[in-house]
């Protein structure tokens, strides 16, 4: 379905499909609440907000902004929560002020907000692997976490804060794509405009190679986080064809020998 300039009022509307958000703004009105179990895609700048007696907005699937150079408004006069995944690809989605988020803020664009975005949920920048701007403040709670892929020095995420930075809960480190990182690369994975404070709790990695080892640093002067590759690890030993011929005909002489000697046996 399509959605520009809609006006609920005074019920709930559940979307489990996918609404195409062409443009105008969402109104909520007379205790209507509107629940996303499903796909919304603004692909022009928009906003949801509220008329007299204004409900929530309940997010637990995916919001994605895939057009629009300008911002997307979620305004602070609604009560909105994300359970799902926010997904900005283009321009900027607007959050209400000091927003509290529990689940996915991903994509490649911008978010912004007044005031401090806490993070009880999961940071994502990139799609694939790219950059994630906040305009704002942010900080990670205990249980939050900042998820973070690598593929190359030319291709790797971080997140830009413009504003204040504050660390705490997990840091999960990826080796995507062919993930060609060599020892001694240095990648600023988050870089904020305010000051830097905290570390993270926890660090888990997944996808390198045997062996990997890397050194996390906290730079209060410059107010970022660098991680550098002390050693970029060993790659599985491959065997040439040559090799994998002579495993086959080892496997296929066992196990001719081996039906030889039950039948044998069988005879006996």
């Amino acid at each position: 379905s399509s959605a520009s300039g809609k006006i609920f009022s005074a019920s709930t509307f559940t979307n489990d499909g996918t609404i195409d958000w062409t443009g105008g703004t969402i109104f909520l009105g007379g205790g209507a609440d509107l629940i996303n179990n499903g796909t919304i895609d603004a692909s022009s700048d928009n906003s949801v907000t509220v008329t007299t007696g204004g409900g929530d907005f309940v997010n637990n699937g995916l919001i994605i902004k895939t057009a629009g150079t300008g911002t997307t408004t979620l305004s602070s006069s609604i009560g909105f929560d994300n359970n799902g995944t926010i997904d900005v690809r283009s321009g900027t989605i607007a959050l209400p002020t000091n927003f509290d988020n529990d689940g996915t803020l991903t994509g490649t664009g911008a978010f912004s907000l007044s005031g401090t975005l806490t993070n009880d949920g999961v940071i994502a920048p990139g799609a694939g692997a790219g950059t994630l701007t906040l305009n704002g403040n942010y900080f990670q709670t205990a249980v939050g976490s900042f998820n973070v892929q690598l593929a190359s020095t030319s291709l790797a995420d971080l997140f830009l804060v413009n504003g204040t930075a504050s660390l705490n809960g997990a840091l999960n480190l990826s080796c995507i794509l062919s993930c060609t990182i060599n020892t001694g690369d240095v990648f600023t994975i988050l870089d904020s405009i305010g000051n830097l404070s905290g570390t993270f709790a926890t660090v888990t990695t997944s996808g390198f190679r045997s062996g990997f080892a890397y050194d996390l640093t906290y730079d209060y002067s410059a107010d970022r986080v660098l991680l550098t590759v002390l050693d970029a690890g060993t790659a599985p030993v491959v065997p040439e064809p040559a090799t994998w011929a002579m495993m086959i005909a080892g496997f296929g002489f066992a196990g001719s020998v081996a039906r030889r000697r039950r039948h044998a046996h069988v005879l006996a």
